[in-house]
């Protein structure tokens, strides 16, 4: 039932979470875990996948899977697998080269980014998110004070 409820949210933290915490596990552990265990690890996922892809969700940021959007038109596969996001960050790029050098504002992606399906307009993109909101001058400014505390870091190691 965790699959199914982490498959049918999208939430890929979660997914990617899950994973990497079974690949840590396994690691931990003294013995491998069997092949059966394995096999039943696969199986929930693939149960969890085929059980989200039959429930109904509330709009096209939700689900991993959605048969409809993934096998109903081929040129919309890149879409489908991002839950729509690609759509999210085209529009939300179109409307930052209206504003590039200063972008729209914190908050503004919710008022002026319109788009036909799907009431989620979180891009789970952070460049993008800056860009739009702060323009590519604080986008920049910001960047460079990351990568600077960055190679600082690993510097004085």
């Amino acid at each position: 039932m965790l699959m199914a409820l982490m498959m049918w949210s999208g939430t890929r933290a979660a997914i990617v979470g899950v994973f990497a915490a079974l690949m840590v596990a396994c690691f931990a552990m003294v013995r491998w875990p069997t092949f059966g265990s394995f096999a039943k690890l696969v199986g929930a996922t693939l149960l969890g996948i085929a059980l989200s892809a039959l429930a109904f969700t509330p709009d096209s940021s939700f689900g991993v899977l959605d048969l409809g959007r993934m096998f109903g038109d081929p040129s919309a596969n890149a879409n489908a697998i991002s839950s729509g996001r690609m759509d999210i960050w085209k529009a939300v790029l179109t409307k930052f080269s209206e504003s590039p050098l200063f972008g729209w504002g914190e908050g503004a992606m919710f008022w002026n980014v319109k788009l036909e399906t799907g009431a989620h307009l979180q891009p789970h993109n952070s460049i993008v998110q800056f860009l739009f909101s702060w323009g590519a001058i604080a986008t920049a400014a910001a960047a460079f004070v990351m990568i600077r505390a960055l190679w600082t870091l690993h510097s004085n190691v």
